[in-house]
């Protein structure tokens, strides 16, 4: 018997997106996938440390020096 190649997918950011996007598109080709959905923050304002940079970065707009 011979063996597959074996792929592991997961999520483990809980957006939305994972499942509206990535979810059609895996059912399509037949990929299962792992869901690890962050509960830290419900019912709180709190954001992700990487949206507040994100946001950061956009507010301060284009720089003519790479980030490194």
């Amino acid at each position: 018997m011979s063996k597959k190649p074996a792929v592991a997918i997961t999520f483990d950011d809980g957006y939305a997106d994972n499942a509206l996007e990535a979810v059609p598109i895996m059912d399509e080709v037949g990929i299962p996938a792992t869901f690890f959905i962050s509960t830290g923050n419900i019912d709180t304002k709190s954001e992700y440390w990487w949206m507040t940079l994100k946001e950061s970065l956009r507010e301060a707009g284009p720089s003519r020096r790479p980030l490194h």
